[in-house]
């Protein structure tokens, strides 16, 4: 109100003036409130990493489509895989459930897991928690302080794979020496090349 009080006492008052000034205000306490970034701990997948802060982000593209933007999060940024992680995924495009399923079953595969037992019934579990995605949506898989891997579909809970052995393979997608796109994890973990 300072600024209303100097133009009354000036006598430049005119309620036009006024009302431009709040209109203003208003627009401006719109975009700062719009502009403030959500914190990483408001995110229901992030309960789990204490003190959860951005360890890296990238996008992830095949050719010439981009797929998705990955952020990694850590305890203070800083990743430690034997400790508790979350990697959310936000989808650029539209894909089926089982093409998910069957592009992770592929790195999976790719990546020297030659136990098709065990990837069949990975798969069985993963297709059961994954939905269709469109543009917008967003998984967030979390290592837990258990070695389970949780998994969080827009914000909400959709399902847990509690193999250890599924965790380590799974996250060595994206974060592995061995990952079919080796820039990509760079860029997700900051190394410098």
């Amino acid at each position: 109100m300072s600024i209303l009080n100097s133009l009354v006492n000036t006598k430049q008052y005119t309620p036009r003036l006024v009302r431009h000034h709040i209109a203003v205000l208003a627009v401006l306490s719109a975009l700062w409130h719009y502009s403030t970034p959500v914190l990483a701990y408001e995110s229901p997948a992030l309960q789990h990493v204490e003190n959860a802060q951005l360890v890296g982000k990238a996008r992830f593209k095949v050719m010439l489509w981009k797929l998705f933007d990955a952020e990694l999060y850590a305890p203070n940024g800083q990743l430690d895989i034997q400790q508790p992680f979350a990697l959310s995924l936000t989808y650029l495009r539209k894909f089926k459930s089982d093409k998910i399923v069957e592009s992770t079953l592929s790195e999976l595969r790719a990546q020297g897991m030659q136990d098709t037992a065990t990837r069949a019934e990975w798969g069985e579990q993963l297709r059961n928690i994954f939905p269709d995605v469109s543009k917008g949506s967003n998984i967030t898989a979390v290592r837990d302080n258990t070695g389970k891997t949780l998994f969080y579909c827009d914000g909400r809970a959709c399902g847990t794979v509690s193999d250890s052995n599924f965790t380590n393979r799974f996250f060595d997608i994206w974060l592995g020496e061995s990952t079919s796109k080796p820039a990509f994890r760079l860029e997700l973990l900051k190394i410098k090349q």
